[in-house]
């Protein structure tokens, strides 16, 4: 194809590749530099294609030098390898020397041939065959997986007692230790069952990130948790017991220390205060107490922020570390979740200490 004259480049129809691209949001240059890549690939020898990096300074021609006593090396030993960076190299120089009309063409032929591309082997529309019968059991066999993947990791014991795996939930990299981790396929209709057509079922501080590809969500408290994953009556970050009166479900985790005193683990059971900005935690410790912490908050500076120490029945707390509940959701279809579990009386809510 002649990737410098408007007429053929508008004319031509589109390629084998372009169909089965699944992106229709191409820009002139995207669409430049495929066709590029594709005539580079099929059309050039390796001696032209080596010339031509040599001669547009990607590649060093002393590279492909040798001395006298290496004659018995072919000069493909001694060739650098072509990558992908080299060829965008190319291209962006071939674009850069593109007439007006040319880049107008390619701009043009991405807009209205390449993005309106029907994407194979996904659905234009509804099928008629399809009811709402079929939609809802689809739904309620999708909620019902979903349930039963996130109670498995509240219910069972972590693999590791101490895994040193680590993941990126965008401004931080965690390292799992003694946390729970689960991670599968959710569809778009589930995402918006559970967390609300763009995300309204949650509050603004709860979303630490969102942009069109990814949205990372970090909630603070066990009951907070149970709301926001109640379907009907049934929570997936929680698992009853059925030979004793306690259940297993998910918290906030935190480190505290009193003066004097060996640290001691606390799980955030829920929310007490009025306003917003006078929230507090009720924290069940594994020594039995509960005390209320003010709650730890994210700030601009992609840091914890703690009101530390803090002050509660006459005695002074340190925070030294807060593992709160993460999900990260790729938009694509998939979902992570990152937690600490624990077991509670049913009536009570009493903290039943247990080693992860």
């Amino acid at each position: 194809m002649n990737l410098d004259h408007p007429h053929i480049i508008l004319s031509t129809t589109s390629t084998q590749k372009e169909r089965f691209n699944n992106k229709r949001n191409l820009s002139g240059y995207q669409c430049f530099c495929s066709m590029y890549w594709t005539d580079f690939s099929s059309s050039l020898t390796t001696e032209q294609k080596q010339t031509l990096l040599i001669e547009k300074g990607v590649h060093d021609a002393v590279q492909y030098e040798r001395d006298d006593d290496d004659s018995v090396f072919s000069d493909s030993d001694f060739a650098p390898s072509i990558t992908l960076g080299d060829v965008s190299a190319l291209a962006s120089m071939h674009w850069r020397g593109l007439s007006l009309p040319c880049r107008d063409a390619w701009k043009t032929r991405a807009r209205t041939t390449i993005n309106n591309l029907p994407i194979l082997g996904r659905l234009p529309t509804m099928p008629r065959r399809i009811n709402n019968r079929t939609i809802l059991d689809s739904l309620n066999q999708e909620l019902s997986q979903f349930i039963k993947r996130v109670q498995s990791g509240v219910k069972r014991k972590p693999r590791t007692r101490d895994s040193q795996v680590s993941f990126y939930y965008v401004y931080e990299k965690i390292t799992v230790h003694s946390q729970t981790f689960r991670s599968f396929n959710i569809t778009p209709l589930l995402i918006g069952i559970i967390f609300g057509t763009g995300f309204d079922h949650l509050f603004e501080r709860e979303i630490l990130y969102k942009s069109n590809k990814v949205v990372v969500i970090y909630i603070s408290t066990m009951k907070r948790a149970n709301e926001l994953l109640t379907i009907e009556g049934v929570s997936a970050f929680r698992s009853d017991s059925l030979n004793s009166n306690c259940y297993f479900t998910a918290a906030s985790k935190v480190s505290l220390k009193l003066e004097n005193e060996a640290p001691v683990v606390g799980y955030l059971l829920e929310t007490v205060g009025e306003g917003e900005g006078d929230e507090l935690a009720k924290v069940a410790l594994e020594n039995g107490r509960i005390v209320h912490m003010p709650m730890p908050r994210f700030n601009d500076q992609h840091h914890w922020e703690f009101d530390s120490p803090f002050l509660y029945q006459h005695q002074w707390y340190y925070i030294t570390h807060y593992w709160p509940i993460r999900l990260k959701i790729n938009l694509s279809g998939m979902i992570s979740l990152l937690f600490n579990r624990i077991q509670l009386e049913n009536i009570t809510n009493r903290l039943i200490p247990m080693r992860n």
